[in-house]
C-alpha cells in the first residue's frame, strides 16, 4: 500500500529545503523498453503523470520512489487541474474577493464615519469585517501579480 517510500539511506538529506539542495531537473517520461529510470529493476521509465528526475544535485534524485519506479516523481505543477479549470478558477476567486472586498470596506467605512452607531457588541463585527477586507485584498493582489514561476 505504500507507493510513495524513501530509502532509509537518503533520511539525512529529506529535511533540506528545495532551495538549500538545489531545483530538481525533470524529464518528460521516457516510452518503451531500454529508456527506463536507470535504478532499480525496472526498464519502463516513468508512467504518465509522473516525471523522471535527472538532476544527481537534486534532493530527490535516489529518494524519490513511486511503487517499483525509482527516480519518478510528481511535476510541480498541473498535475489536478487543466490550464481551463485553473483559470476559471481564477476567476472565481476575483469574483468572490471583490464582493467581499466591497461588502466589508462598507461596513469598515461605515464605522469610520459614524464610531457613535456601533456600540460594545457591533464593534467585533467591525473588526472582522477589517480583517476579511485584508483577506480579500490579498486574493486580489494575488490575482493581479500572477502566478509565480520559479
Amino acid at each position: 500500500m505504500d507507493f510513495n517510500a524513501s530509502s532509509a539511506s537518503a533520511s539525512t538529506s529529506s529535511h533540506l529545503s528545495p532551495r538549500q539542495s538545489g531545483k530538481a531537473t525533470t524529464t518528460p517520461p521516457a516510452r518503451g523498453p531500454g529508456r527506463g529510470s536507470g535504478g532499480g529493476n525496472c526498464s519502463c521509465g516513468c508512467p504518465a503523470p509522473l516525471v523522471h528526475v535527472t538532476d544527481p544535485k537534486s534532493r530527490l534524485y535516489d529518494v524519490a520512489k513511486t511503487g517499483d519506479q525509482h527516480r519518478c516523481a510528481l511535476p510541480c505543477d498541473g498535475i489536478y487541474f487543466g490550464e481551463a479549470e485553473r483559470s476559471f478558477m481564477r476567476l472565481w476567486i476575483g469574483v468572490w474577493a471583490s464582493v467581499c472586498l466591497v461588502s466589508t470596506s462598507a461596513t469598515v467605512l461605515t464605522f469610520a464615519v459614524d464610531r457613535s452607531r456601533f456600540r460594545y457588541p457591533e464593534r467585533a463585527i467591525v473588526c472582522l469585517s477589517a480583517c476579511y477586507a485584508v483577506v480579500a485584498l490579498g486574493y486580489i493582489v494575488r490575482l493581479a501579480a500572477g502566478e509565480s514561476r520559479q
